[in-house]
């Protein structure tokens, strides 16, 4: 019953927002991993992201597949990369197919000075990068922020931790935002309890993946 409400709140959402969307491929009844690709190079063209210095932080590194995307797409030599994972797997459950352990991944070799990794539960890793970090994140520099932890907890962890640095112009993006109890609810959560205004850029894979400017 929990589910079919959450899920119905999701429906909803989409109803309400679907046509704020700049660029959205709703609907599709086939996902298309490559699809992901798509939207970033949108947000990439739309924001300049190829030219400007940009502070990239993505949640959930798994093998570094977006995470050596993104570092090819933005080149400027004063950009900061950094992935949060723990590298062994999904801390808990997710939903039905997914048991703790799952989606495993050595951590990736990239040979680039501008990217660095934070191994462990970002309870424990986040905190710490934003107290060493708080310049960084302060900057007048645009945040792209990849979240792809699959986790309600996780998420919610991560936009709460993140929200006093966040500002106007940030980019968010999800990578399983359709999925009711966990990015969505996270979202719908922290939309409620930080005030913030987000503002839909766009979706691919019926909202699956999805991104958002701080407004």
């Amino acid at each position: 019953m929990i589910f079919i409400s959450h899920f119905n709140l999701l429906l909803v959402w989409i109803y309400n927002n679907k046509s704020k969307f700049e660029y959205s491929d709703f609907f599709k009844l086939k996902r298309v991993y490559s699809k992901r690709y798509d939207l970033y190079q949108f947000i990439v063209h739309k924001y300049n992201l190829n030219t400007d210095e940009i502070v990239y932080l993505e949640f959930g590194v798994a093998n570094g597949e977006s995470f050596r995307w993104w570092l090819t797409n933005s080149p400027h030599s004063n950009s900061r990369f950094v992935g949060f994972d723990t590298f062994e797997g999904l801390p808990e459950n997710w939903g039905t197919f997914y048991s703790k352990g799952d989606m495993f991944s050595n951590l990736p070799n990239i040979d680039d000075s501008r990217a660095q990794f934070a191994k462990g539960l970002f309870q424990d890793t986040l905190t710490a990068f934003i107290e060493k970090n708080r310049d960084l994140l302060n900057a007048d520099v645009r945040k792209v922020i990849h979240l792809d932890a699959d986790l309600y907890s996780s998420t919610l962890f991560v936009l709460t931790q993140l929200y006093p640095h966040l500002k106007k112009g940030d980019i968010i993006l999800f990578d399983e935002f359709n999925v009711p109890m966990h990015e969505f609810k996270a979202f719908r959560e922290f939309e409620k309890i930080s005030y913030l205004k987000f503002r839909p850029v766009g979706a691919v894979n019926n909202f699956y993946q999805v991104c958002f400017v701080v407004a």
